[in-house]
């Protein structure tokens, strides 16, 4: 029997032949002899046997859906003290979607199942809404010790999100993250607020980090290509970097302030260094230059 990879050749051979000769202008006896030796029933495309793997559905007596099965998926529409609930099974870990009265997301359950008696949540995520709205205002994801949360702004942009532990039960923040955004939606400054804590149970903030970004965005270049936005990173409100890009892709400074007035400025090329200045406020104390510094012009 001919196998399959065999037919392959053969329709495929046959095909490239009969496009040879529309293209080569022979006649229809030139074609008729030349298609002669060709068995027709071997053009035909073999058939390549695809496993097919399709969902059941189970249903109820009233024709209600029960439950769908997957291979090893399993999705299941119930009732848990009067809410509308999807529970969503795979392996050893399963997920419950709990639906309010509009049909909103309202919570989700992970489970871990590790046996008959053993199972666990181990993360709960809840969404919050203003009104009757379906937009998400507030998302909090949360496990046993810690969790965060995420709060939105009108167009879905994530205006504030918030780290916390849980001690007793309780959730003390240990980090504050802001952004905020140009008329073109894209991030303009990221501002992060770190706590911090003698231990995992202190409970009493002993002190604040605060690390800021600043994006300023470059036009496209004259071959349209994406220049990446300049950066300027704060600590403490503190000046400690900027990286400036020229309209020639890889072409860029990197400069970094120090204690004392100190800075370090590097020129990049093609992303090669070919220059480092070392500075004392605005007098150059050294000069480093690489061997591809004739291709600096910015």
């Amino acid at each position: 029997m001919t196998s399959s990879w065999e037919s392959c050749k053969r329709f495929f051979s046959a095909f490239f032949i009969f496009s040879l000769l529309l293209v080569s202008g022979f006649s229809e006896d030139q074609e008729a002899d030349a298609l002669s030796d060709i068995d027709i029933s071997e053009l035909q495309v073999p058939e390549i046997e695809v496993p097919e793997y399709l969902s059941k559905d189970f249903k109820e007596k009233t024709s209600l859906l029960s439950f769908s099965e997957f291979e090893n998926e399993v999705i299941q529409p119930d009732l848990v003290d009067g809410s509308r609930v999807m529970v969503y099974s795979i392996g050893n870990k399963t997920s419950r979607w709990f639906f309010d009265d509009e049909y909103r997301l309202s919570k989700i359950e992970h489970w871990e199942i590790a046996g008959f008696s053993d199972s666990k949540i181990v993360k709960q995520e809840f969404f919050k809404y203003h009104g009757r709205e379906k937009r998400i205002y507030n998302k909090i994801i949360e496990s046993a010790d810690k969790g965060e949360s995420f709060f939105y702004l009108p167009d879905n942009l994530v205006e504030k999100s918030e780290k916390y532990k849980k001690v007793n039960d309780r959730p003390y923040i240990t980090e504050i993250c802001r952004y905020k955004y140009d008329s073109q939606k894209r991030i303009s400054e990221i501002s992060t607020r770190t706590f911090s804590y003698n231990s995992e149970e202190d409970t009493k903030r002993r002190g604040v980090f605060v690390k800021t970004y600043k994006y300023k965005y470059n036009p496209l270049n004259a071959d349209g290509e994406e220049i990446p936005p300049d950066v300027s990173y704060y600590e403490n409100d503190v000046l400690k970097s900027v990286e400036k890009y020229s309209q020639v892709l890889g072409s860029f400074t990197q400069q970094y302030f120090f204690n004392g007035g100190i800075s370090v400025k590097t020129w990049f090329v093609d992303y090669n260094r070919v220059k480092e200045v070392i500075y004392q406020e605005d007098r150059v104390l050294r000069v480093h230059k690489f061997d591809d510094e004739e291709k600096l012009d910015f």
